[in-house]
């Protein structure tokens, strides 16, 4: 079964490392994070798959409801909207063999999320996370998802290994 290793899934907070396939699609950053997820030796290699699981683009998955209300502020704003599938479609940007980064470039804030797949033979799932702010608004915005990105990030991610363990039972 792929997916989870046991029901007590192992996860947490690494330190960000970001890769220079990462660095290529953003040459400055401001802020990084990284959260690492135990998967089972026989997951699969590709970090389109897990991109997919994390981020699905499958219509009959609702966006969630933070997203809406994040996209609802958006557009007051004059920001990108994100929501479609389970929460957000954000284009690749760059991949390879072993890692996979999407993100979006926007008026207030560029990000990236590159999801790496057994880093150094490890059975793992690391999603990272980079950020540069552009301006106050910026700034400010960060200042407001930071808080909910360092709790739902690794709860999404979690719950993408326990979809990928149901899914192939």
């Amino acid at each position: 079964m792929i997916g989870l290793a046991d029901p007590e899934v192992g996860h947490g907070r690494t330190t960000p490392r970001v890769s220079p396939l990462m660095g290529s699609t953003m040459p400055r950053i401001d802020w990084c994070d990284a959260f690492w997820v135990e998967i089972t030796a026989d997951s699969p290699d590709d970090p389109r798959y897990w991109c997919s699981m994390l981020f699905g683009d499958d219509e009959s998955r609702h966006p969630s409801r933070l997203m809406l209300v994040r996209d609802s502020l958006a557009r007051r704003l004059g920001l990108k909207v994100a929501a479609a599938g389970n929460g957000a479609t954000y284009p690749v940007l760059a991949q390879d063999a072993g890692e996979v980064v999407i993100g979006m470039d926007d008026r207030h804030l560029d990000f990236r999320v590159a999801l790496t797949v057994r880093p150094g033979g490890l059975e793992m799932l690391v999603v990272t996370t980079a950020v540069r702010r552009h301006n106050r608004l910026g700034y400010a915005y960060f200042a407001l998802v930071k808080g909910a990105h360092l709790v739902l990030v690794p709860r999404w991610t979690r719950r993408a290994i326990r979809d990928a363990g149901t899914s192939a039972a």
